[in-house]
């Protein structure tokens, strides 16, 4: 099942130029580059390939263990075996996506944090307010820093 989600995504993808067509449905100037997850460049950058070719490795890795299961053991025995490689498989994707996750997570706390004190206002009089304000019927957060109060 994973395989054919990922296969399906792959033709959306392809169907798109391989672009992600989320900011299909964004105007132009909404998203930047890397969206907001703040990942490496590298990572943003070469994504499909990276994680392209951890997804056909562990294909491979399951077809080899199917196969050699297949050519050597009965069908009662491969079955187990094949479910243990199916779970040693996804055990590993699963711990390799959190790792993935709890870094570029990590990068993007590091960015905010970095943001905020570059934004932040350092004299004695100065201001720095935000709000939502409705513009268009729609709550629209706005900051207003400064230097200081007149």
């Amino acid at each position: 099942m994973f395989t054919l989600i990922v296969l399906v995504e792959c033709g959306v993808l392809a169907g798109n130029g391989a672009r992600c067509p989320y900011p299909i449905w964004q105007p132009a100037t909404a998203l930047p580059e890397t969206v907001d997850s703040y990942p490496p460049n590298w990572l943003a950058d070469h994504n499909k390939v990276v994680f392209g070719v951890l997804f056909v490795v562990g294909e491979l890795i399951v077809v080899g263990y199917w196969l050699r299961e297949k050519l050597v053991f009965h069908r009662r025995e491969m079955s187990k075996l094949l479910w243990k490689a199916r779970k040693i498989t996804l055990l590993s994707v699963v711990g390799l996506l959190l790792t993935v996750l709890g870094a570029v997570l990590g990068y993007r706390a590091y960015l905010q944090r970095v943001n905020a004190q570059a934004i932040a206002i350092h004299t004695p009089n100065g201001i720095d307010e935000g709000m939502y304000v409705k513009i268009g019927g729609i709550d629209q957060w706005i900051q207003v820093p400064g230097a200081g109060r007149m």
